[in-house]
């Protein structure tokens, strides 16, 4: 069994165990899995780690081409078929809805337990032999849903909740879709003789293109690297897939590949945007405060001798000129980062010279400029 050790702000890690100890434990909560056929020493992922958690909101974060969506969407179907219990699938916009309609269940299909039935994705609704199994919803409209019933539905999927241009939904409200994420969960958990079904839970895939991101910062989930995280509800896995990886190293396309910083995201799951340029260690010996920004949190920028610009998680009490990205509810009077000090800042960053003392520091201020 692995030891847990506590992370920072509380947060859990656990070193990933290994595929012999997933089968061991029959990753059997309420008797849901395994299902008949499934090899749970596949060298594919395996969700047994989340189901075994039992938590609501989980992230399942891992290399590409490893079966993290296949997993997943095989797991809903047969769930259904075994229990009856329906599911949601989301993607940020209903494009990308629209991209997959024709050929969702293409892969799974094969399946030799899932041929005998024809499942089907027609307009935002999936059917398995001509009965409704679950729908697709957009997050941008997940709102909508706040009143329709879901009593039967324990699973929702949320596919790429990291994409790979960091555009979220409201890029100046980094927490904005993990609320509509925990706003959707509240609408589809409600029960009838029970406030919260506790059986819904929420799967959150993706290949790791940041650590920094508004998911993690708002469900106070601090990786350092691979491994399992928990923290209050929150269940979050990291992992490689060296098997995997390496069939992609040998191939032809993977011998270009590891000459790449794509390779590195592509094959050993090392995070894509989160490139340790212009973060430093610590200031200069000397600097002058220039003004303090809010965004959900203090932000300090200073200037140095060599118009050089820092940005620093913090408050000053010494700053004299403040400005919000969002206007922060304990102070409404504070002025909009906008206008001539935004264009300022965007110049220096267009003339490289805006530097971060942390990565998250740089993935939250960096995505304004």
């Amino acid at each position: 069994m692995t030891t847990n050790k506590v992370g920072i702000l509380g947060s859990t890690v656990e070193s990933r165990p290994t595929l012999a100890e997933y089968a061991n434990r029959a990753c059997c909560r309420c008797g849901e899995l395994p299902f008949k056929g499934v090899n749970l020493l596949s060298k594919y992922y395996n969700g047994a780690g989340v189901l075994n958690a039992g938590m609501p909101i989980n992230f399942c974060v891992g290399n590409r081409s490893t079966g993290k969506s296949y997993y997943w969407k095989r797991y809903a179907v047969r769930d259904y078929l075994r229990n009856g219990n329906q599911f949601i699938y989301v993607r940020r916009y209903q494009n990308d809805i629209d991209l997959v309609t024709d050929s969702y269940f293409k892969d799974i299909g094969q399946e030799p337990d899932l041929l005998p039935h024809k499942l089907e994705l027609i307009d935002n609704t999936f059917y398995c032999d001509g009965k409704v199994m679950g729908n697709a919803i957009s997050l941008s409209t997940a709102y909508k849903y706040k009143s329709v019933p879901h009593d039967n539905t324990n699973t929702i999927i949320l596919d790429e909740f990291l994409p790979d241009n960091l555009q979220y939904l409201k890029p100046m409200r980094p927490t904005y879709e993990p609320e509509q994420v925990l706003n959707l969960y509240m609408t589809v958990a409600r029960g009838r003789n029970r406030p919260i079904r506790d059986e819904v839970k929420v799967i959150c895939i993706a290949n790791l293109v940041t650590l920094y991101n508004p998911y993690f910062a708002y469900f106070g989930i601090e990786p350092t690297g691979l491994g399992r995280f928990k923290n209050d509800g929150v269940y979050c896995e990291i992992f490689k897939n060296d098997e995997i990886a390496e069939e992609i190293r040998n191939s032809k396309i993977g011998r270009i590949l590891e000459r790449t910083t794509y390779g590195s995201y592509a094959l050993d799951n090392a995070a894509l945007l989160d490139s340790k340029r212009h973060i430093v260690k610590r200031l200069p010996a000397k600097v002058y405060v220039w003004f303090c920004l809010w965004f959900n949190d203090w932000y300090m920028c200073y200037i140095d001798d060599e118009d050089n610009i820092y940005f620093k998680k913090g408050y000053d009490k010494t700053a004299k000129n403040k400005y919000a990205v969002t206007p922060p509810e304990h102070d409404i009077n504070i002025p909009l980062f906008t206008g001539t000090v935004l264009k300022a800042v965007r110049r220096y960053n267009d003339l490289d010279r805006v530097y971060y003392l942390s990565g998250e520091t740089k993935s939250n201020i960096g995505g304004i400029l």
